[in-house]
């Protein structure tokens, strides 16, 4: 990848302290939501005026591709999907049902959910759930009227959802404690090439810092460089034998890459070192983003 390939390497890792001996960071989380089907809304969640309705695959691809592309362009994590990627969805292979049913799409027009239903039925009647396995929402009103649709859905009691940290789900709830939430460690970012992958990421602030890197595995990244961001967001890098600002290793980078993990947290853990005061705050501010990074495919 260093010779001819992308300055990022990502991947989710099978175990977290694997990765993280060749330099990948856990840069993003995924927040588990299971709450109980029809739980209310609080009084004025705004819904739209616009349905939802269901769609077979067939038909939904032509739908919800340039929906998903839309909303991937302004999403960190977000993976660009080709033709091949969407076949398999609709594809949908028995073997990863697991006794639920298949894929079921439903779309708005700005987004769609795809769930799964699992049927079940003890003393009380119906017993069902639903796995929620890719949401994508374009706007407030459509993000709500499609949670709303999985919640209302017929023979459910619980519905599982995978989405960012930051989801709206829990504050879209009258009782805020339904949506009962597991964090977990989700996309893991190796920079290959430190100069070309910090400079082809944009800046939320205006920066000015020389990093001094730490990198055993990829020695090609060790040194220290000199990282400028303007007012808009564009970025140049450059080796410098200047005094460090702060000092950082390939795993913290990594983490820190996509605004999922801040700068400043890695600093109070001991894993970034500040050489100059205000350097941490002025660099975590920068690599911020106004949304939690999200990445929906496990690979």
């Amino acid at each position: 990848m260093h010779a001819s390939g992308p300055p990022v390497a990502a991947l989710w890792a099978s175990e977290a302290a694997i990765y993280q001996r060749f330099g990948f960071g856990p840069a993003s989380n995924v927040a588990g939501y299971e709450v109980a089907a029809r739980a209310a809304f609080r009084p004025g969640v705004d819904l739209g005026a616009d349905r939802v309705r269901e769609v077979p695959g067939e038909r939904a691809i032509d739908l919800v591709r340039p929906l998903y592309e839309r909303y991937a362009a302004h999403r960190a994590g977000a993976l660009s999907r080709d033709d091949a990627q969407w076949s398999e969805w609709v594809t949908d292979l028995p073997s990863l049902r697991r006794g639920r049913s298949a894929l079921r799409w439903a779309v708005h027009p700005q987004g769609y959910v795809l769930f799964r239903h699992k049927p079940g039925y003890d003393e009380r009647g119906p017993n069902g759930s639903i796995d929620v396995e890719d949401l994508v929402a374009l706007t407030p009103q459509a993000h709500a009227a499609l949670l709303r649709y999985v919640l209302d859905t017929d023979l459910v009691r619980w519905v599982s959802y995978d989405g960012a940290p930051d989801d709206p789900l829990p504050l879209l709830l009258a009782n805020s404690r339904e949506a009962v939430t597991k964090i977990r460690d989700a996309l893991y970012v190796r920079l290959v090439d430190v100069p070309r992958a910090l400079a082809q990421r944009r800046y939320r602030a205006a920066v000015d810092v020389v990093i001094e890197v730490v990198d055993d595995f990829c020695p090609w990244n060790a040194g220290r460089y000199r990282l400028v961001a303007d007012e808009k967001g564009d970025a140049t890098v450059t080796r410098t034998g200047d005094d460090a600002d702060l000092t950082a290793g390939a795993v913290d980078l990594g983490a820190a890459y996509l605004g999922g993990t801040r700068l400043s947290r890695l600093a109070d853990a001991g894993r970034v070192v500040e050489r100059t005061p205000g350097a941490v705050s002025a660099l975590t501010s920068a690599l911020l983003s106004d949304r939690e990074p999200r990445t929906l495919e496990v690979f």
